[in-house]
């Protein structure tokens, strides 16, 4: 009778154990990041790929964010690829100031392309490193080239007026209204 009781108790604790690790996998979040069916108001890409990195901005109709940064490419100093997710979402009235903010820059009226000093003019540029291009209601977009500085580099060419305070403005909203969501390994060549 005894080793009954043993064999039952060991039993019932085998299942209770079953059944919590069943329910921690269906109630664990899962390891992904939910694109809103809205349409994008605001895209940043970044390219520094010889530093090893590149990234994406999106801000959505809804008020979503969306920031990838993929670190560690090919050609960075200490390759190890890896992309880290942050999400998060801006409120009516900050997607508004946002909107006023760009009004107030004159985004509308910024040239299409900016060349940094760095790049010589007798150079033909393909725009594939070393950028930072910004959308607008996939109406207006800006691209400037050659403004990042090399980290083995003292030369620095700052970003034409207008465009840097977007982009310090953007980075401020990414640095405070997102939280970081998923870091994942990305694949090696």
């Amino acid at each position: 009778m005894g080793n009954k009781i043993w064999l039952y108790s060991g039993l019932l604790v085998v299942v209770l154990a079953l059944i919590g690790v069943g329910i921690w996998f269906v109630l664990r979040p899962a390891d992904t990041v939910k694109i809103p069916e809205s349409e994008q108001w605001i895209v940043m890409d970044r390219s520094y790929l010889e530093e090893g990195t590149q990234s994406q901005l999106s801000i959505y109709d809804d008020g979503t964010i969306i920031y990838w940064e993929d670190t560690g490419l090919t050609g960075a100093l200490s390759p190890n690829p890896t992309r880290t997710w942050r999400t998060g979402e801006l409120d009516s009235d900050e997607m508004n100031d946002l909107s006023e903010f760009l009004d107030t820059i004159g985004f509308d009226d910024l040239e299409e392309y900016y060349l940094s000093s760095a790049v010589s003019t007798n150079e033909t540029v393909v725009i594939e490193d070393n950028y930072i291009k910004i959308s607008v209601d996939n109406e207006k977009t800006v691209t400037a080239h050659g403004y990042f500085t090399p980290l083995t580099s003292s030369a620095y060419y700052p970003l034409p007026g207008p465009l840097a305070e977007l982009d310090e403005k953007l980075g401020d909203i990414i640095e405070n209204n997102t939280k970081e969501t998923l870091v994942e390994d990305l694949p090696t060549d």
